[in-house]
């Protein structure tokens, strides 16, 4: 008899373990009090963290709370959310089982991280013609006509060797660098270093018109706030 128990028992646990690993493999969870539509389950994959021995996988190592807009208008607000800048994926955080949840891009149309000063950094998937190519995620600078914008991409890099934390001898170095664009109304995107010149070449025959309206407004282009407010200043003045 206590044979035929343990052999139940065993059983449904394997069941059980089996349906669980069904279910982690393609998630939709219902946010019923987080969602416009409360019938929609926020779909993705079950994420596994990389063991990064030096740098990060992600833009940021903290849980940040923010908010996530789907291609269907839904909104979703107060998610624990992480930017992948490795893998190019948003990592959210299921408050109710725990679960590390790689969203579906797909379904997703912009998403953002809440801030002190009340104005969210803003996040939008962008299709890119220029290699490498597709969907990917950018911070919006400034969205109209024209668009600034920036994309956080993660490396893993050679370095010198060193010991890890368990003693290791590791090699690499998990490194994020921040892209600028610059959109056209085209969809044309050209990258540039935040320089003053390489910024200017950008615009060809309008060359000489844009530095004059950049001397009318005092703009000198020293640092990322600058660049924000010339591409609004060209975009209103010549697009």
């Amino acid at each position: 008899m206590r044979i035929r128990l343990k052999t139940i028992i065993t059983c449904l646990l394997i069941f059980a373990a089996v349906h669980l690993r069904a279910q982690l493999t393609n998630i939709g969870f219902t946010l019923s009090t987080e969602a416009n539509t409360t019938q929609y389950k926020l779909s993705g994959n079950q994420f596994y963290p990389l063991y990064v021995p030096m740098g990060s996988e992600f833009m940021n190592d903290d849980w940040q709370k923010g908010y996530v807009i789907l291609e269907n208008q839904d909104r979703y607000d107060s998610l624990h959310l992480k930017l992948n800048t490795y893998k190019d994926e948003l990592i959210w955080l299921h408050s109710r089982s725990s679960s590390l949840v790689e969203l579906d891009k797909s379904t997703i149309r912009e998403f953002g991280f809440y801030s002190e000063t009340g104005l969210p950094m803003m996040f939008r998937k962008l299709e890119m013609n220029i290699v490498p190519k597709g969907d990917h995620y950018f911070r919006m600078l400034y969205n109209g006509k024209l668009k600034l914008v920036i994309w956080f991409k993660t490396t893993e890099e050679e370095v010198p060797a060193y010991t890890d934390k368990y003693g290791y001898m590791r090699n690499t170095n998990f490194k994020m660098r921040s892209n600028y664009f610059l959109i056209f109304p085209d969809n044309d995107f050209e990258r540039f270093r935040l320089k003053r010149m390489p910024f200017l070449y950008l615009f060809g025959e309008k060359q000489k018109e844009v530095r004059k309206l950049l001397r009318k407004n005092k703009n000198r282009l020293m640092k990322e706030s600058d660049f924000i407010n010339a591409v609004q200043l060209i975009d209103r003045e010549f697009y």
